[in-house]
């Protein structure tokens, strides 16, 4: 092994290896063939694990619904930055092949080392940002004027503090007047015994930010936030659901805990009428009401 992994960055080897075991069985919920493609040369650098089969089968699970909440997005939006934070060894643009004016992966610079020899790049359209993900000033300069947004979060956000989680979704906001968030979150419970769990197996760092309802992470705050679509692993088909172990499927499917994990796509294109103030790593001094998304197929 040529490139040694820190405790966070070790997180993506699990969703690596358990997209590609996903892609070998006879039945695959994502089928993401370039994970396999470049399986054995990532062996050589990172090692080969044996996934648990919770994480495996909710690991394919939510990069489904995260393909899928990106290709509707994008169906209609003419010129869309697509921002991808933390993705870890994601294969996503492989998977989708994406027409974007830009695509911008942000992460540790270890696992930036891996991408930009393993991943494609693109038509020219993509860059790999080398970075603490906590960090929105290192895209947001990146992002044009004409251009909407797409921030995705992909099994990110529970391991941030609230205050990180803020900026990220401030940042974005203010970033374009056509912004969306794609991401997922945990209720306080769901943390609280994961965080449980992890004190004798360490198989991941503890998780810091939950939220009982994601329609609430923008009150208080100076940035609106529209639900347009939200899953939990309860709402995906039969043929997906049935590869959760069984007691997974039982835990999920209780009525109070089946939103306890949940997977959004967020509008964030609506501002406060806050004018004249200094937003720091936004670059706007003068916000005012966006009422209306140029992604057609959720416009109001």
């Amino acid at each position: 092994m040529s490139v040694v992994l820190s405790e966070l960055p070790k997180t993506a080897l699990f969703s690596f290896w358990a997209r590609v075991a996903d892609a070998q069985a006879e039945k695959p919920v994502l089928n993401d063939r370039y994970a396999v493609s470049i399986a054995e040369a990532m062996e050589s650098e990172v090692g080969r694990i044996i996934v648990p089969d919770t994480i495996a089968a909710g690991s394919c699970m939510r990069a489904k619904v995260f393909d899928e909440f990106l290709q509707k997005s994008l169906l209609s939006a003419s010129s869309v930055a697509v921002v991808e934070i933390g993705p870890g060894l994601d294969c996503r643009y492989e998977r989708l092949n994406p027409v974007v004016s830009q695509w911008i992966d942000v992460d540790f610079p270890e696992i930036i080392e891996l991408r930009k020899r393993f991943m494609s790049t693109g038509r020219g359209e993509r860059s790999f940002v080398a970075s603490e993900t906590t960090d929105p000033s290192v895209w947001r300069k990146k992002i044009r004027n004409n251009e909407a947004l797409i921030v995705i979060a992909q099994g990110v956000l529970q391991y941030w503090n609230p205050g990180e989680v803020s900026r990220l979704f401030r940042t974005a906001a203010y970033a374009s007047e056509d912004s969306r968030m794609i991401f997922d979150s945990m209720a306080p419970p769901l943390v609280r015994m994961n965080n449980k769990k992890n004190e004798k197996e360490r198989i991941c760092p503890d998780y810091q930010w939950s939220v009982w309802n994601t329609e609430n992470i923008g009150a208080g705050q100076d940035f609106n936030i529209r639900i347009i679509e939200e899953k939990n692993f309860m709402d995906m088909d039969s043929s997906a659901r049935k590869h959760m172990p069984f007691m997974d499927r039982m835990i999920y499917g209780a009525p109070f805990i089946r939103n306890f994990y949940r997977m959004t796509l967020a509008d964030l294109s609506q501002k406060p009428d806050y004018c004249g103030q200094d937003w720091g790593e936004t670059g706007r001094s003068e916000l005012t009401m966006a009422t209306r998304s140029s992604f057609s197929p959720y416009s109001p």
